[in-house]
């Protein structure tokens, strides 16, 4: 890039380093540090009452969506924030030519936050957190019941090969890790990205603003090349990368500090997040499933007037679905005293609502006693292991499409 910035490019650094410098931060450091935890979780909200974001009250802050209200008002206080602060900088610094040193700087916590990020989430799917197989709710359930991300995620989940297929082009990220392999690793990231992005608009899977964001870093990352790139994709004309060089400090100490800081990212992101990642797998998916686990129904010839259930389905080890002929489902939280064969169920819906039975497991068969009924109620485990999705397999040889 020339030395002297035309005043578009020279607004869009500022706006960008503020955007994604606040965004980073918050990001980062909100999840690390209490007390920005605190702030955010104070100004936000205030920020929406204050402007009429929107006409209620933000409640709910982190939990598995990332695209709750508080995300949404945080990203506009963001984007209001680098607005007017690229304004006032704008203004203030106009006699400035040029942004190299602090671009340099900018591109340099983009790649090691989308890098570390990607690193993440390749990781977990390599190990397969994210997407796990089909479990026997999924497969009992019809497509219509569920919604598109659970659609999503029982297609993704059913194949383990694909999941690693996933998993090392986003581990693939750590290229963007060293400055000569910046520009191959930042094309595999936009695609990566890209793809990740249009899944969870389309799928309505909430974590849009994050897959997003990191598309964007990507796209700057990259912006700095595209001359370069469009004219050796594009062009027969013979054109070379701009490698950005390697900034020093005046003062030795200070390279040394950030030489040490970066293999530290590099080595917690490639050994580090591996081993975290596989700690969880171990303690998430290998634990053990309790006995009543698994998909049952209701076998007609024990009635019960009392209690019109008609299938069971134990989602998790502390949730399960109940069926009623009518169609009607009702979702509980599980307690279960596997000493005393004791089990509470909590209405999700309603917590004050609650039913407790006595049970007894012989083999396949399940039996629920109340105390103020005669009649049991029983229930037979079905397996899901021979439905067609998962005895299906792999065939070199299709004569014809099995598409069923």
């Amino acid at each position: 890039m020339k030395n002297n910035w035309s005043q578009i490019q020279k607004l869009g650094f500022q706006f960008s380093f503020l955007f994604f410098g606040l965004y980073i931060f918050f990001e980062f450091f909100g999840r690390a540090i209490p007390f920005v935890n605190q702030f955010l979780h104070w100004i936000v909200p205030l920020f929406s009452k204050t402007f009429g974001v929107v006409p209620y009250d933000i409640v709910v802050f982190e939990n598995g969506s990332g695209d709750t209200t508080y995300n949404w008002v945080l990203v506009l206080l963001i984007l209001v924030l680098a607005v007017f602060g690229s304004s006032i900088w704008a203004i203030v610094f106009s006699k400035n030519t040029n942004y190299d040193r602090l671009n340099y700087w900018l591109i340099a916590a983009l790649r090691f936050y989308v890098g570390f990020t990607l690193i993440e989430y390749g990781m977990i799917k390599v190990w397969k957190l994210q997407f796990p197989y089909p479990s026997p709710y999924r497969l009992m359930q019809t497509y219509g019941d569920s919604s598109p991300m659970a659609l999503a995620w029982t297609f993704l989940g059913f194949s383990k090969g694909y999941n690693l297929f996933m998993g090392i082009v986003e581990i693939l990220a750590s290229l963007l890790f060293w400055r000569r392999t910046v520009t191959v690793g930042a094309i595999i990231t936009l695609m990566t990205t890209a793809n990740v992005m249009a899944i969870n608009f389309f799928y309505d899977v909430p974590v849009k603003i994050l897959s997003s964001t990191l598309f964007l870093m990507t796209l700057y990352i990259l912006v700095f090349n595209i001359k370069d790139l469009l004219q050796f994709f594009f062009t027969d004309k013979p054109t070379t990368l701009n490698i950005q060089k390697a900034f020093r400090f005046s003062k030795k100490y200070l390279n040394i500090s950030i030489l040490v800081l970066k293999y530290a990212i590099v080595v917690f992101s490639l050994l580090g997040l591996p081993y975290f990642s596989y700690t969880t797998y171990v303690q998430d998916f290998k634990t053990p499933k309790h006995t009543l686990f698994g998909y049952y129904e209701r076998l007609a010839s024990v009635p019960n007037p009392s209690n019109d259930w008609v299938k069971l389905n134990f989602v998790y080890n502390d949730l399960i679905k109940t069926y009623k002929s009518g169609g009607i489902t009702a979702t509980y939280s599980v307690e279960l005293d596997s000493v005393k064969k004791h089990i509470k169920l909590i209405n999700v819906a309603i917590p004050d609502s609650s039913l407790k039975f006595s049970y007894k497991i012989q083999g396949d068969t399940l039996s629920l006693s109340q105390s103020n009924q005669k009649t049991p109620l029983i229930f037979l485990r079905k397996s899901t292991n021979n439905t067609r999705l998962m005895t299906r397999g792999f065939h070199w040889i299709n004569e014809t499409p099995y598409n069923f």
